[in-house]
């Protein structure tokens, strides 16, 4: 499913209608206690394989600015074309976790999870 965001610009009698896209991240943590937050993580291009072992992963970006606490996160910094691999980090009060699974795909299209669930818009 397609999120349009409308904007109308009158050239010549064409109208145009400009499209955003996003990635939305869904995660379960069974490992945890309670009060945990978590950190999303990506970065550009094809997963590593396998995927990232240290923490913060190597060759990713942190996307969250607070700290997520819920167990989904929605990227809206996407750009069509583009092929992007996700992973998502917990915070407890003995410090962050390794890196899940990894969720990686082309926006806009389907993604291949791998302990991660994404689904895009």
């Amino acid at each position: 499913m397609k999120k349009l965001l409308i904007s109308l610009f009158l050239f010549a009698g064409f109208a145009f209608a400009q499209q955003t896209h996003s990635a939305t991240l869904a995660w379960t943590d069974t490992a945890n206690p309670s009060g945990t937050t978590y950190n999303a993580w990506r970065a550009s291009g094809t997963c590593p394989t396998p995927g990232p072992s240290t923490t913060p992963p190597s060759g990713f970006t942190q996307l969250n600015a607070a700290a997520i606490t819920a167990m989904t996160y929605v990227d809206a910094t996407v750009a069509a074309g583009s092929t992007y691999c996700y992973v998502i980090t917990a915070v407890t009060a003995a410090g962050q976790s390794v890196p899940s699974g990894t969720g990686q795909g082309t926006i806009p299209g389907a993604f291949q999870v791998s302990g991660l669930t994404v689904s895009v818009k």
